[in-house]
């Protein structure tokens, strides 16, 4: 319909908020109406799109309505995947690294100072997002980012990265565990990803002999 009328740009205006506002009902769902509050604005700009106070930490949730190009998907030539990392990747991690940097400047963001801050950026569509694969990619780029004051640090941040399908099976299991504790469980088992340990979580009942039954 957009594109038919030459407003391509505009659907993509549109998309942004419409899917950052869906994620945020993913996040009200696991986590609750009250506990997840939208992004702060400071004088900078706007913080991140949504984070959540739980104990001693904070959740910071990044949305990006990111995907792969159709080429991309169709032929999974690898110097293209490696071309869009860079693109998508690279980018969202910069951002969420400066606005994370500037908590202890800035007085409106004070409430997160001294707390543990786990950063989750959120994708549209890019598979597989959540394995430790693309962040090999994107290394090198974080640590030729080092010689310049601002990203000092940015090759040792610590960000985890979800597709939006990820954190909607997160929400099933919220109950059960903590986000961060399925991150850990990756980290220490590779060959494990995401939705792996949401599966291995979820209860399922035994299956009836009888298929008209389940």
């Amino acid at each position: 319909y957009f594109q038919l009328q030459g407003k391509t740009e505009d659907y993509r205006n549109y998309f942004g908020p419409v899917f950052e506002d869906y994620v945020g009902l993913i996040l009200k769902d696991a986590y609750g109406e009250t506990e997840v509050k939208p992004e702060i604005k400071y004088k900078k700009g706007k913080f991140i799109d949504w984070h959540v106070e739980k104990d001693e930490k904070v959740y910071l949730f990044e949305v990006k309505a990111k995907q792969f190009s159709l080429k991309t998907l169709q032929t999974g030539d690898i110097e293209l995947i490696k071309k869009e990392v860079r693109e998508k990747l690279l980018r969202a991690v910069k951002q969420v690294y400066s606005r994370i940097s500037e908590i202890d400047s800035y007085e409106e963001l004070k409430k997160f100072r001294g707390k543990k801050i786990i950063p989750i950026i959120i994708f549209l569509d890019i598979p597989l997002v959540s394995a430790g694969g693309y962040k090999k990619i994107i290394n090198g780029d974080l640590m030729s980012l080092e010689s310049e004051e601002k990203y000092r640090g940015i090759s040792q941040f610590d960000y985890h990265l979800l597709n939006v399908e990820e954190l909607e099976d997160y929400a099933y299991v919220s109950k059960q565990t903590d986000i961060e504790e399925i991150f850990e469980n990756i980290k220490s088992n590779p060959s494990t990803g995401f939705t792996s340990e949401i599966n291995r979580l979820i209860n399922y009942k035994k299956p009836s002999k009888n298929l008209i039954d389940r």
